[in-house]
């Protein structure tokens, strides 16, 4: 068989020229001084477990989703993972002492202090770390309860609701004009119901139904409220490290798609810019 024509020889020793140069490799992400993350100090499981300002072992998954999305990021060994009750990572996020919440629903009253990925002006499920019904719950064996969505009564009178104090279901359930009871922490909370001191408790789906006394538990429809959770930024960080943030969301985001498996792939719209003054990362 005859050789190649002259111009394709050519052309061929141009290709091998060009995939033999050197590719830059991509910028590595610059990893800010300091990351300082704060998680409840209550009982929230399967993630946070035990109470306090200590990490139990294993710690719970959204603490273990944002060690590896640390870790993937390769900024490990600039983090700061605390422990805090509910106002105090308010005050902290405001002040700028507390960087990321990991985690919290977006309420735009928030604004002010934190930055939530946003799309087209709403919370961006694709960048969700959560999701969960937030419902009351009652014990199995009592026949007397009747909950209507607005009203819940206990053999016909006025049920009482334990909300775990500080948490936004118990805002929730003050805002339905429910009677309120606020137990410290969820382990409390279950308690007053296994020991009949409430007529019903209020909670995520997911931290509820996570309780070993949970089959002895039913919810009632209809829910309070469906929520989504994020790992916001304050706003004081997101202004001096807008990419981290972004890159945090997203390598936090796909950690929770192991548990989360129905909320959106995770990603990140191009063109999304840094925070606006009202506290928004938007997208397309």
């Amino acid at each position: 068989m005859g050789g190649l024509p002259q111009k394709s020889c050519a052309a061929i020793l141009l290709l091998t020229a060009v995939l033999l140069l050197p590719v830059a490799p991509a910028r590595a992400l610059e990893c800010p001084d300091t990351i300082r993350i704060a998680f409840t100090d209550s009982s929230l499981p399967p993630y946070v477990i035990g109470t306090g300002t200590e990490f139990a072992d294993p710690p719970g998954k959204f603490v273990t989703w944002a060690r590896n999305a640390l870790e993937t990021l390769g900024c490990t060994s600039h983090a700061e993972l605390r422990r805090l009750p509910y106002n105090r990572i308010l005050s902290y996020m405001e002040a700028g002492d507390i960087d990321f919440r990991v985690s919290g629903g977006y309420k735009p009253e928030l604004n002010e202090i934190m930055v939530f990925p946003l799309k087209n002006g709403k919370d961006n499920r694709e960048l969700a770390i959560a999701e969960n019904r937030t419902a009351l719950y009652a014990l199995r064996d009592n026949g007397d309860i009747s909950w209507n969505g607005k009203t819940l009564l206990d053999g016909g009178n006025p049920g009482l609701v334990g909300a775990v104090r500080g948490h936004f279901a118990e805002r929730l359930t003050r805002t339905a004009g429910l009677n309120v009871e606020t137990p410290p922490h969820w382990d409390a909370n279950v308690e007053m119901l296994m020991k009949r001191r409430v007529t019903a408790i209020v909670g995520p789906t997911s931290v509820i139904e996570a309780f070993a006394e949970a089959d002895r538990m039913k919810a009632l429809n209809p829910p309070l409220a469906v929520n989504t959770y994020y790992a916001p930024s304050s706003k004081i960080f997101e202004d001096k490290y807008p990419e981290f943030t972004r890159r945090f969301w997203l390598e936090i985001c796909r950690e929770s798609r192991v548990w989360f498996d129905k909320l959106p792939t995770c990603r990140l719209d191009p063109g999304v810019g840094s925070g606006s003054s009202t506290g928004q990362v938007q997208g397309n």
